[in-house]
């Protein structure tokens, strides 16, 4: 049987009214009148294809402000760059506003006038709403930020912190390659969480790496992914964090010690190459954004030959420091109040001795924030705050870091250790260990607290 000959123009149309958008040719004659409108006018404007190119012209069809930029777009193009892409809003039939992407070609005469525009228009009008939305967040919380606490899950009112909040803002609304640097335990990685939270990307994944906890031997197939039977162990195809992290956020936590093979990998991807899963010979593209954290000093790394320099100037975009605690005293306070919440039982409430809040604020923090949160949880935990640093700051009395807990806190720690004695089967060894205590210890307080 002869299959049916179709010819090449009804083919043409065909694919063109099927395209999910609107196809056009608009003529410049001062108003932009249709020439040519595909079928997908009527899902996008409300207009039947027939009725855009007898009657409408584009420019009756867009607000005033929007025909200013488009016309500036416009006047850039010319016959050897022909090609534009521009967004802005029109008006549909029944008067609803819709946001448009519009991409197209010049149409030129010989003697270089332009007579006409080839485009394919899209509605993105969910997808502007929720970037205006949080544009609009973004500035009030920009607006407030004098008189925050905190912002995401970060928690301070310094003047330094107030700074970080506002770094973070402006990098939420990027899509920019991020470095955070600061010391262990200020909080790198709140900060990445911070910016993805507060970016178009937010209802997409947050993948973590720790580079310095994979074996080097591992890092490919952890980043890439694999295929099944790739190599021996290789049981079923596994997803790479780069697919993982794809339409969201990449954090790698301590860039620094990432070698410098898988550097040069890395690289690659980040310029849009690509990459490949181990065992797979396609090759393919991840759309994420890029936040690392070290607590190195990148350029001394590149001096010494431990980083690429290429790979370092790729993302070294926006550096963002989170400084360390004995920088931002004035925090700490706010800080312990915080974890004393967080860990304690509401109904005990527990609150820090007056020379023990002295005593926090005096103490220099190496292990800044973390150690912070420690040191409040065993306070909850074994009657006494032990700080193993004894500086304190000028204007600080120093004095003796082992302070008895408050009536109200015997109580909760008795509690503590006797949820730990139940957790374990009343095994003294595993519930000391589940506390942070030794057994010699553990088996004090149970004596003190009458616990059998």
């Amino acid at each position: 049987m002869k299959k049916p000959t179709i010819k090449k123009q009804d083919l043409i149309k065909s694919v063109v009214d099927n395209l999910p958008g609107l196809v056009f040719r608009v003529i410049n004659d001062g108003e932009w009148s249709f020439e040519f409108a595909s079928r997908g006018a009527m899902a996008l404007l409300g207009y039947a294809p027939e009725k855009l190119v007898s009657a409408k012209a584009f420019s009756h069809m867009i607000p005033k402000k929007d025909q200013e930029e488009n016309k500036r777009v416009l006047a850039k193009i010319s016959m050897e760059k022909p090609h534009y892409e521009v967004i802005y809003r029109v008006r549909t039939a029944p008067g609803k506003i819709k946001w448009v992407k519009e991409e197209g070609t010049g149409v030129y005469s010989e003697t270089g006038e332009l007579v006409a525009l080839d485009g394919f228009l899209v509605d993105i009008t969910d997808q502007k709403t929720a970037e205006l939305e949080l544009r609009e967040e973004n500035l009030r919380l920009k607006s407030s930020i004098r008189d925050r606490h905190g912002l995401d899950k970060l928690i301070g009112k310094s003047m330094v912190m107030r700074e970080v909040y506002d770094l973070i803002l402006k990098a939420a609304g990027t899509n920019a390659t991020i470095v955070i640097t600061g010391e262990s335990g200020t909080g790198k990685e709140l900060a990445a969480r911070a910016i993805h939270n507060l970016s178009g990307r937010s209802k997409m994944p947050f993948v973590v790496v720790n580079s310095s906890a994979v074996p080097e031997n591992l890092l490919e197939s952890e980043f890439f992914g694999y295929r099944k039977g790739a190599f021996s162990g290789a049981l079923a195809d596994r997803m790479g964090v780069l697919d993982a992290a794809r339409g969201g956020t990449l954090f790698l936590d301590e860039i620094g010690d990432i070698p410098l093979n898988m550097q040069s990998k890395l690289l690659r991807v980040l310029d849009g190459y690509g990459f490949k899963p181990i065992g797979n010979t396609n090759e393919r593209t991840s759309n994420f954004r890029l936040i690392v954290a070290t607590n190195q000093d990148l350029d001394e790394l590149v001096r010494k030959g431990r980083m690429r320099e290429d790979f370092y100037y790729r993302i070294n975009t926006v550096c963002l420091r989170m400084p360390p605690l004995r920088e931002r005293r004035d925090d700490i306070l706010m800080l312990a109040d915080y974890f004393l919440k967080k860990f304690s039982d509401k109904e005990l409430n527990p609150e820090l001795p007056e020379n023990a809040r002295s005593a926090l604020v005096g103490y220099s923090w190496p292990g800044n924030v973390r150690e912070l949160q420690n040191v409040i949880n065993r306070f909850l935990t074994i009657n006494t705050i032990e700080l193993t640093d004894k500086a304190v700051f000028p204007g600080v009395e120093k004095q003796d870091y082992s302070i008895e807990l408050s009536e109200s806190v015997e109580k909760f720690q008795k509690q503590a250790i006797l949820d730990a004695l139940k957790r374990n089967q009343w095994h003294i060894g595993k519930a000391a260990t589940d506390l942070g205590l030794s057994r010699r210890t553990m088996q004090r307080r149970m004596l003190k607290y009458k616990l059998r």
